[in-house]
């Protein structure tokens, strides 16, 4: 395999090779072992990871004995988000914009000190904060890991207020 297992943040394509002249190589995408009957290719051929899984691949040739089954964990997490401008103190409204760098992942985020689930608000564009904020931020995507939490605290401090005054007195 031209990927080693792990854990990835971006879809992986897997080249799979065989030493044998003229074997083609079955693989699954769900941890079953191999059999003649699953998806075929020649040596030099790719499977695209696009979901995490257990990839298995076994080499067969006609006349010889089937090779032994090798098999990488792929593991795809949604990159940790990030917030712009930078979680930190305000004097005047900010407009706090989160992303990460895994295409097709939902950001969700809360300010009520839980962490996000994937019905918790769905970030959608800038959110103008205006008071002091802590944002706890998580980014899903269908058959992948959640990303870990980013919390990015945003303090306003907009001075001392000028005492009221009363007319007339």
């Amino acid at each position: 395999f031209s990927v080693a297992s792990g854990t990835y943040n971006v879809d992986r394509t897997v080249v799979l090779t065989v030493d044998t002249a003229g074997a083609t190589i079955h693989y699954t995408q769900n941890g079953d072992e191999p059999t003649e009957a699953d998806p075929a290719l020649t040596s030099g051929g790719s499977v695209l990871v696009t979901s995490s899984q257990t990839l298995k691949a076994k080499a067969w040739k006609a006349g010889m004995p089937a090779g032994e089954t090798v098999q990488a964990v792929y593991t795809l997490k949604v990159a940790t988000p990030t917030v712009s401008p930078t979680a930190t103190t305000y004097t005047t409204p900010q407009n706090v914009t989160m992303s990460t760098t895994t295409p097709g992942s939902t950001l969700r985020y809360t300010i009520d000190g839980t962490n996000p689930t994937e019905s918790s608000t769905a970030f959608a564009g800038a959110v103008n904060t205006a008071n002091t904020t802590t944002y706890r931020i998580i980014g899903f995507k269908s058959g992948w890991t959640a990303s870990d939490v980013r919390v990015s605290t945003y303090t306003m401090n907009f001075g001392t207020l000028a005492a009221p005054t009363v007319t007339p007195a």
